[in-house]
């Protein structure tokens, strides 16, 4: 299976299961993470997209994760 197809079965996955995953609450009220391969995938529900799950970011897993900001200017 090629790379795209994989992050494409993860989105999904989050989709069907949008409280699933790890719980990143340390960082965001309700952000969540799934790891795929050598990336790690964040999410969270946001009010402004009908209590979705959005994607909000994608890192690779070496990144200083404490470093980043994950909700730049989402308000929801």
């Amino acid at each position: 299976m090629n790379y795209y197809r994989g992050l494409v079965r993860v989105f999904d996955g989050i989709s069907e299961r949008p409280d699933g995953g790890r719980d990143r609450s340390v960082f965001a009220e309700g952000l969540r993470s799934v790891s795929y391969e050598r990336h790690v995938v964040f999410f969270a529900r946001i009010a402004a997209a009908d209590n979705e799950p959005v994607i909000l970011r994608i890192v690779h897993q070496r990144r200083n994760l404490p470093a980043l900001s994950y909700f730049e200017g989402i308000d929801g």
